[in-house]
């Protein structure tokens, strides 16, 4: 949702898993429409302490994949739309693997269906009919969080851009302004914190 509270850790686990418990319910029924934050207050009720932690579990449940928000801002569960979460294990080559949250066998997904997902990365996924091998195969239909934030590797220098070949063989290579190398020389062993993660324009970029 966006917003912060100065209250909200104030409840404890029991309460904090019926409010989750509340706000799937809620979204997977058809007659209740949760956009707005009072629409929300409504199903759960709360007590005024409790009211930052509700936003707080619906941006968590967000990242983890348990409730997306559609194009006019209604909360849902994934499944009204086909969707299933899991956690994506990249391979260099471009392909990679979705493990599902409801422990099913791991997903296929082929490079062209990757959307710029990388290893670790919190997805939804849309099945295919089609098989490999043993596996189902699927697309990335959203990221809804990442989970690397930091890369070791080799820092090869060139010209305005280096880049470093994490040491990961699930990672790709990440693009680094020699401005942001730290003196860094070819060959080095460094740290990079990846500041823009994979789009249609370009790759990884981060900072030594």
């Amino acid at each position: 949702m966006g917003k912060k509270y100065d209250n909200q850790n104030e409840i404890s686990d029991e309460r904090r898993n019926e409010i989750r418990s509340a706000l799937l319910q809620a979204a997977g029924d058809s007659s209740v429409h949760l956009v707005s934050e009072q629409d929300i207050l409504q199903v759960i009720h709360p007590q005024p302490k409790e009211i930052g932690a509700i936003f707080e579990e619906l941006d968590r449940m967000e990242e983890e994949g348990k409730l997306i928000r559609n194009k006019k801002g209604r909360w849902m569960l994934p499944e009204v739309y086909d969707l299933h979460p899991g956690t994506m294990r990249s391979h260099r080559r471009g392909f990679g693997f979705v493990t599902l949250d409801d422990g099913s066998r791991n997903v296929y997904i082929p490079r062209p269906d990757m959307g710029h997902a990388i290893d670790g990365d919190r997805v939804l996924i849309r099945l295919f009919s089609e098989m490999r091998g043993d596996h189902r195969t699927g697309s990335v239909e959203k990221i809804t969080a990442h989970s690397v934030v930091f890369a070791t590797g080799t820092y090869s220098a060139g010209g305005s851009y280096g880049f470093v070949v994490t040491d990961s063989k699930n990672l790709e290579d990440i693009f680094v302004r020699t401005e942001d190398s730290k003196g860094a020389a070819s060959g080095d062993k460094v740290r990079v914190q990846i500041t823009k993660y994979p789009d249609d324009t370009a790759g990884m970029r981060g900072v030594i």
